[in-house]
């Protein structure tokens, strides 16, 4: 008896250094597409082998209290493939997480498995630079030899990210005999997690550390003005609270601002649930206030058209007046979602007031939050287009920018001819008073 092949997965792969009492010998068949979908599930297998569980699952999601009827079986299958799919050695298959997806079936709920089984406690553990989690969220280059690990203590974070699940092969294409791979977070479950974690890891000690404009007290004072729909005050705290983070730290992603909020509602002791599911669509935040109701948050982000000076990454300039059209844009975007996805359907009849609520973000730290009664944004759905308050926003006082915009402006390839202007025509008429003067004078000499 004689074993002839051993299949080894599920750990992290370092080279095999060397031919005598080292592990070597081995056949890596991590990036053969022979083997793509050798372990996890594809999409087409879960529909055939998981058909029954699928239907219990949908069953329960069609209840008034989860998705409600509307909620299809196609739809299930969407949601699956954003929260667990993804995973991916050629850019070309792909399969779902295994452990995530019987978590699913186990618990009838699409929540973030895989942290809860210490996937983001090698974050903590490699102690990642911070420019790392920019590049986390961009499809990072790498060439294919790069991500074997020659020395697990001075090893290529891509490398171990690839290797343990934060990353996967997005495409990947041959240049001059080399295979180059693209890199990218491999679906929703992973991205929630590593924001989270990053957001625990860098930010959450800046918000509890005591400081005169970041700090706890400050959290809570946001809060308190965003209960109360007091929406330029509650916006003049978060323009401060996010001014305070340190540039090396922002991320320019809406996921980052959704993690950070999550983390600042937090830190002031309120009950608030982040991606919180729907039949159409996963809303933001949900906060809820035992003395002001359920407040039903659309984050939007953009980027500023004067960002950070280079010279002085702590100066955030002021808001400029593209930027403020970005901010009015961004609110009635985000209106928009929550009615066209239908965020506010499940709270209908409920005895508890309800709160459509629209917060964006431009730059690293100009925000504007609005909001309007559920029923009054159902019953006349355009309301905030009409809003006399799109204009103005949390870091600045309140300003009309209507009458400024309200005229078209001249292109600049159509400048005005120069006789058409009030100057020019006193001066040719000058030179026509001239002429005969000067016309006499030289037929006297």
């Amino acid at each position: 008896m004689y074993t002839n092949r051993i299949f080894i997965t599920g750990i992290t792969k370092f080279a095999q250094l060397s031919v005598f009492s080292a592990l070597n010998n081995l056949e890596d068949i991590t990036f053969d597409s022979n083997y793509a979908t050798i372990c996890g599930f594809t999409e087409r297998e879960i529909q055939k082998y998981y058909n029954s569980e699928l239907d219990v699952v949908l069953s329960i999601l069609k209840n008034p209290d989860k998705f409600g009827p509307t909620f299809t079986r196609k739809l299930l299958i969407e949601r699956l493939v954003k929260w667990y799919d993804g995973y991916s050695w050629n850019g070309i298959d792909s399969v779902m997480n295994p452990v995530s997806l019987q978590q699913f079936f186990r618990f009838q709920s699409f929540d973030n498995y895989w942290s809860r089984s210490g996937g983001t406690n090698f974050i903590n553990e490699m102690n990642i630079k911070d420019d790392i989690f920019k590049k986390i969220f961009h499809e990072k280059t790498t060439f294919k030899g790069s991500v074997d690990v020659q020395d697990a203590g001075n090893a290529d974070p891509t490398a171990i990210m690839l290797q343990s699940g934060y990353l996967t092969v997005r495409s990947q294409k041959i240049s001059n005999d080399v295979s180059r791979l693209y890199l990218t977070v491999p679906n929703k479950e992973v991205g929630l997690a590593i924001m989270k974690n990053y957001i625990d890891l860098k930010i959450t000690p800046i918000i509890e550390h005591e400081t005169e404009n970041f700090n706890i007290k400050t959290c809570k004072k946001f809060s308190e003005a965003f209960f109360k729909r007091q929406s330029d005050e509650a916006g003049s705290y978060l323009h401060s609270l996010f001014s305070c983070i340190p540039h090396s730290l922002h991320l320019p992603f809406e996921a980052f601002y959704h993690s950070l909020l999550f983390s600042i509602f937090r830190s002031a002791d309120v009950d608030v649930e982040p991606e919180v599911d729907k039949a159409k669509g996963i809303i933001d935040l949900v906060i809820h206030s035992p003395d002001y109701g359920i407040m039903i948050t659309e984050i939007k982000y953009a980027k500023s058209e004067v960002e950070i000076n280079d010279n002085n990454k702590n100066n955030v300039k002021k808001i400029t007046e593209k930027d403020r059209r970005q901010l009015d844009s961004s609110i009635m975007e985000a209106f928009k979602k929550i009615l066209d996805q239908e965020y506010l359907s499940p709270y209908k009849g409920s005895d508890i007031p309800i709160y459509a609520v629209a917060i964006a973000v431009c730059g690293r730290s100009h925000v504007k939050i609005r909001s309007y009664p559920a029923g009054e944004l159902l019953n006349n759905p355009s309301i905030y287009l009409a809003d006399k308050n799109i204009g103005s926003s949390g870091d600045s006082p309140a300003k009309d920018i209507s009458a400024k915009s309200s005229a078209p402006k001249r292109p600049r390839s159509q400048k005005p001819l120069p006789w058409t202007s009030k100057r020019w025509c006193i001066r040719i008429l000058r030179q026509l008073f001239w002429m005969p003067i000067a016309v006499i004078v030289e037929l006297l000499h």
